[in-house]
């Protein structure tokens, strides 16, 4: 069942995108006068349709998105004459058409994520406390940088540090890189430099920094330890220790509590206006040998940020130009080495991922989804690739310099070598996808 969920929303998902991508092209070619022929919602064989225009409207069989055909709009095919075909047209405005489709799934980002902005997102509030550690994971860059439980992290890569949820993207902006890291600590402001490790899978592998969560008892398992010490709903845990190591915050005390299998833990708990002391020894977890466990679950306290219009499309705006910066700087780094290409998603990582939102039933979670393919989609459509929106406009970009055409037999080699990279690409990315899975 899963399976299927998730290639049903995959194909809605990125048929959206692309048609929204092709309507782009659409809109300003017509705008401009130049002759569009057929617009589709999907491809392959036409089911039904209209025409209107000179414009065939239809709907095709294989529903991933759909296309544009422009009259006179390949390299080699034969031109009418027709001064609205599209390869007539002047080089700016055949520019101009190229960049509609990017721009409009651009477009169709910021306007989900200020709807949600409008709706309301319900983060964790702790996404927005200070970026406490809470937690240093065991060989991880930040426990080499010196780092401890408790240290507010102010800066990272010389650039200011306002709360978990920004530290978490500057760590993805600087993975795999040297980077300078300003903290506090008993009051003083220390400096030190981290070795970030890369990956874009959970953000806190980059620094095995854990955000400082508070430990507040939502419930208490039955027959557990914690339902025999005395732990009641409400109280909360202060700190946690098992004679050698003393744990404040949630990620700390559960790891505490996970490795203590074989000695007594002491809670120091609030509970109302009273401070008590409890003790207990961990029972072993039923999935994973050796592991502690207690039986409780914790408050996890959220947020939900609601706004006006205009403060919504800014805040969108922001984040979607936070979205396109990281995007250029992964690429970046997987051109240059610096990331492997394991971290990338193919067709089937963002099929699950899809299947993932879409069973949230959280239309939030789902548009902001949409938004991150979207503005991928556009960025990967820019690059100067022959075949994609940017391939083109790199190679009109050339001719306006030169003031003439570039040779037809190189136009259509330029084309065929971008189609090989991308088919290899595309190769590459559905195997490492098949071995993530496998593994």
């Amino acid at each position: 069942m899963d399976y299927l969920i998730n290639a049903v929303s995959f194909i809605l998902i990125l048929g959206l995108m692309i048609f929204m991508h092709e309507l782009g092209h659409f809109i300003v070619a017509r705008l401009l006068g130049i002759r569009v022929e057929v617009f589709s919602l999907g491809f392959g064989k036409r089911l039904c349709g209209f025409s209107r225009g000179g414009v065939d409207y239809r709907i095709s069989l294989i529903p991933l998105g759909g296309y544009v055909k422009m009259a006179g709009e390949y390299f080699g095919e034969e031109l009418s004459g027709d001064p609205n075909e599209f390869l007539a047209r002047p080089r700016y405005q055949r520019i101009m058409v190229m960049l509609a489709g990017p721009a409009m799934n651009i477009i169709l980002a910021v306007t989900l994520v200020a709807i949600n902005y409008m709706v309301g997102i319900e983060l964790p509030t702790f996404y927005h406390d200070d970026a406490v550690a809470g937690h240093i994971v065991d060989g991880s860059p930040a426990q080499a940088a010196g780092l401890a439980v408790g240290d507010r992290i102010i800066a990272l890569g010389e650039r200011p540090v306002r709360d978990w949820a920004d530290f978490q993207l500057l760590a993805i902006t600087f993975s795999k890189q040297t980077v300078p890291l300003r903290y506090q600590r008993d009051g003083q402001t220390r400096s030190t430099s981290i070795v970030l490790a890369e990956t874009l899978q959970d953000p806190s592998e980059i620094t095995g920094i854990l955000p400082m969560i508070p430990t507040r008892i939502a419930s208490v398992a039955d027959g557990f330890p914690a339902q025999r010490i005395g732990l009641r709903p409400g109280d909360e845990i202060l700190e946690a220790t098992d004679g050698q190591y003393t744990a404040r915050g949630y990620m700390d005390i559960s790891r505490l509590i996970q490795r203590s299998v074989d000695r007594e833990v002491s809670l120091s708990v609030k509970r109302g206006q009273d401070l008590v002391t409890l003790a207990g020894r961990p029972a072993l977890s039923k999935d994973e040998p050796r592991r502690g466990v207690l039986g409780f679950t914790i408050v996890i306290d959220r947020l939900e940020e609601r706004y006006g219009l205009l403060e919504s499309l800014r805040r969108s705006l922001q984040d979607n130009y936070n979205f396109v910066v990281m995007t250029y700087r992964v690429l970046g780094k997987v051109v240059s080495g610096r990331l492997s290409m394991r971290q990338l998603s193919g067709p089937l990582g963002i099929a699950e991922a899809s299947g993932e939102a879409v069973k949230t039933l959280k239309l939030t979670v789902v548009f902001s989804f949409i938004a991150l393919i979207s503005v991928n989609l556009a960025v990967v459509n820019l690059l100067p690739i022959p075949l994609l929106d940017g391939g083109m406009i790199f190679i009109l970009l050339i001719e306006m310099i030169l003031r003439r055409d570039l040779p037809l037999r190189l136009k259509e080699r330029a084309v065929q070598i971008g189609f090989l990279m991308l088919a290899a690409l595309m190769g590459v990315v559905i195997i490492l996808d098949i071995l993530k899975a496998v593994e």
